[in-house]
């Protein structure tokens, strides 16, 4: 499903308008969005075969999806065939196309709307780096409470604060149910300081589809609750 404005679009309605646009020649199409900005990027990737992409594909395609969904195409990336990630079963990989899109795994064969992906990467990059700092005071919150320490700082050593498996696993437990997102144990157990955990996680969150933005906000979801419970 891809949101826009307020209003819920199916992607196998985007990516029938794109295979029309380009017939008599055979394409397959995903559709998606890349968040990172105040308006999400729809963003396409298309593979053609069976002929060469009409010489006016990119207009044909943006105006296609125009008037068949009513949604404005951001990002175009023509690729060879073959590319496309599917399952054993055939069925297109949505979130792996616009997860390379995202890591810029696709540069190469981006044909329209690479200055807007790009600065969409570089309010993702942004975000991360201020959310870092305030999921690591999270973190090390938690390890003040689990372990019954004065203080953990974002750079002290867990080891000497007497982090073990047993207690990494209960502040993995409480970092979980608090933001509602999978914090693996080794993400916890592995590394030094709560700066570290931040950086680590943070980066598997985003390699599975969650920016920074939502990072935050269930943080500061978590602050509010914890200020309701301590003041009701």
């Amino acid at each position: 499903m891809i949101v826009f404005r307020g209003a819920n679009h199916h992607a196998v309605d985007v990516e029938g308008a794109v295979v029309e646009a380009f017939q008599p020649a055979h394409a397959t199409a995903v559709a998606g969005m890349v968040e990172g900005t105040p308006e999400p990027l729809i963003a396409l990737v298309i593979e053609v075969r069976g002929g060469p992409a009409p010489e006016d594909s990119l207009r044909r395609v943006r105006r296609s999806v125009l008037e068949r969904c009513g949604l404005p195409v951001d990002v175009i990336a023509l690729v060879p065939p073959r590319t496309i990630p599917r399952t054993t079963s055939g069925k297109v990989q949505r979130r792996a196309c616009m997860d390379w899109l995202r890591r810029g795994e696709l540069d190469a064969h981006i044909i329209a709307g690479a200055d807007r992906l790009d600065a969409a990467r570089a309010a993702l990059n942004r975000g991360e780096a201020e959310v870092e700092p305030v999921l690591a005071g999270m973190i090390a919150g938690i390890i003040t409470e689990v372990c019954q320490v004065e203080t953990c700082d974002l750079d002290d050593n867990l080891l000497e604060l007497g982090v073990d498996s047993v207690r990494a696993g209960e502040a993995a437990a409480v970092l979980e149910e608090s933001l509602d997102l999978p914090v693996p144990l080794d993400a916890v157990l592995a590394e030094p300081t709560p700066r570290r955990i931040a950086a680590v996680l943070l980066e598997r969150w985003k390699g599975g589809g969650t920016d920074p933005v939502l990072v935050q906000e269930r943080i500061d979801g978590a602050k509010r609750l914890t200020l309701r419970e301590a003041t009701g």
